[in-house]
């Protein structure tokens, strides 16, 4: 035993001693005033002392015993509860980690008082489900209490205190706080200088965060050493194909075509997407947004087919995760994903087609099917709930349900998760029995939910193009925001209808209907005019139908909710 063991160890029986000779009441009191010394070792040495005055006869071993063992399974709750945060965290579950998340931070004070680096680490995950959600002002505090813990349980310039620097100034860029943001990025990677080898990934995350900042800013040129920078480290530190290597190469093209460097870009977006296809698994999110991106530099430089093929790609790819997403998470997890993810790109692909393939009649199908399939998608696993948990259905069929469920919830964190290159093999095939089970759980939900059925044949112009009555048209009506691919921005709303007539899924058309603020004026005064018919009387006229009635004549969906 070397001199810094024997010291613990001393610090371990002096703190144990306190314990035995405190008055009845006070031991977490003097817990949290040692809570440096609180972890796996220290319960171990309680038990070995606990032994030894039970050998001995001694009255408190019992107590010891119970003590350390009450201990041990509350810092063995805590790291369930953590990587449980992380977990759902990572698949998106916002509002099912929220609560877990709060009851890690409880038990972490409960266990180890307001100064340990843990109770910063579950502030830090609760702050990062709050600015997930967009609830900023509750997230700014926790992070400023992790930060300070940190500066008080940690040695200085510990990794984890950069971590937490990097969180908040991450928070202060979403509020586009940039003057805030900057100096906590520089913090991070100062203490990732001294902390961290040369070639550490951190370092490499840290450099590529503030690149990331100063990109927004317009600031390219202190921008692209910084990326330059994260990608060298990334390359001698990381294996060979891995997803962070992708996601730099990504961000450093973003920063060339900002600049219209579109040739020095291309090839960057072409690397990070063949290392996803190799490092992530089959339908991975990054695949796809790395696919959207290199298809937005095509439609600028005037290679609108090409771009349309690789969002097709990815559409395909977003369909997968939708699917999963919507079949186990909260209601309010679903919306927050439409707004962030399903709706932008959506309104992405139809501006492709509305600005650069209006004739291509390839183009106007796989627009509508992406229409009708974002409705489908969001409405299908509704309708599984709705039907088997709400409904009186067999016990059997609710049995059913939560098994996809399960199920879908395991494909999700399979999907996200990043194997080692040894394991990828054997992940590419643990995935594959998931979807298998996920797919067969469906088909059994399928026969006994026809709703769900119906709902999924939506999502196909050809079944809705069979199922209209002989001589109907469907007219399906979009409310979109126009991306501008030249300037990276977002022009004013438009409408679209796609009109789709009986047995002709081949002969879609696309009509421009115009700007959509001048529209929803329009819509609104009938509304108004419609909602306010004088009261009935003897002399008075009848409206012509009831007040309130459905007016059919097609369907209206904002950006694919």
């Amino acid at each position: 035993m070397n001199e810094e063991q024997q010291q613990r160890l001393e610090a371990d029986l002096n703190l144990i001693k306190q314990l035995l000779t405190c008055p009845n009441g006070e031991e977490q009191a003097i817990l949290h005033a040692n809570s440096q010394l609180l972890g796996e070792a220290f319960v171990e040495v309680m038990k070995l002392v606990a032994a030894k005055m039970g050998e001995n006869g001694e009255s408190n071993a019992e107590w010891l015993q119970s003590f350390a063992e009450g201990l041990a399974k509350m810092m063995e709750e805590w790291e369930q509860l953590n990587n449980e945060v992380i977990e759902l965290y990572n698949a998106g579950k916002y509002d099912e980690a929220i609560p877990i998340a709060e009851q890690a931070a409880t038990l972490a004070l409960q266990l180890w008082g307001e100064s340990h680096a843990n109770v910063a680490t579950s502030l830090n995950n609760l702050a990062g489900l709050y600015r997930s959600q967009g609830r900023y002002e509750a997230a700014e505090p926790l992070y400023q209490q992790a930060i300070e813990i940190d500066k008080i349980a940690l040695p200085a310039n510990h990794p984890q205190l950069a971590t937490h620097l990097n969180n908040l100034a991450g928070l202060y860029e979403s509020q586009g706080r940039y003057e805030a943001a900057e100096p906590l990025y520089q913090q991070a990677i100062e203490i990732d200088k001294i902390a961290l080898p040369a070639n550490h990934p951190q370092r490499a995350s840290s450099l590529n965060n503030l690149a990331e900042l100063y990109r927004s800013q317009g600031r390219y040129e202190a921008a692209e050493p910084l990326y330059q920078q994260a990608i060298e480290i990334d390359k001698i530190a990381l294996p060979a194909n891995h997803p962070e290597l992708a996601t730099h190469l990504n961000n450093l093209a973003g920063l060339y075509e900002s600049q219209g460097r579109y040739e020095a870009a291309e090839p960057l977006f072409q690397q990070a997407i063949e290392i996803d296809k190799i490092a992530l698994p089959a339908n991975h999110p990054q695949l796809a947004t790395h696919l959207n991106n290199l298809a937005g530099l095509l439609a600028k430089t005037d290679r609108p087919k090409e771009a349309f093929k690789l969002m097709l790609k990815a559409s395909k790819i977003q369909d997968k995760t939708i699917q999963v997403i919507f079949a186990s998470s909260s209601e309010s997890d679903r919306l927050a994903h439409i707004q962030e993810k399903v709706r932008p790109n959506l309104e992405i692909f139809l501006s492709l087609v509305y600005q650069y393939l209006p004739h291509s009649q390839v183009a106007k199908q796989a627009a509508l099917n992406l229409v009708l399939k974002r409705k489908a998608l969001t409405a299908t696993a509704l309708a599984a709930q709705n039907q088997a948990v709400f409904h009186d259905r067999s016990p059997r069929l609710q049995k059913i349900f939560r098994l996809w469920r399960e199920k879908c919830d395991q494909l999700l964190a399979f999907t996200y998760q990043v194997p080692p290159p040894e394991k990828r093999e054997a992940h590419k095939q643990q995935l594959a029995q998931l979807q298998k089970e996920c797919n067969e759980l469906e088909r059994q939900l399928t026969r006994e939910v026809p709703e769900i059925a119906m709902q999924q044949q939506m999502g196909d112009r050809r079944a809705v193009a069979s199922e209209l009555p002989e001589g109907a048209k469907l007219l399906e009506f979009v409310r979109f925001r126009v991306f501008d691919f030249m300037n990276d921005s977002w022009q004013k709303a438009r409408y679209l209808a796609f009109v789709l007539a009986q047995g002709k899924p081949s002969e879609v058309e696309m009509i421009d209907l115009g700007v959509a603020e001048d529209i929803d004026r329009l819509i609104s005064l009938y509304r108004e005019s419609v909602m306010k018919w004088p009261e009935a009387s003897d002399e008075s006229p009848q409206p012509p139908f009831e007040r309130g009635a459905k007016m059919e004549g097609g369907a209206k969906m904002e950006g694919g909710a």
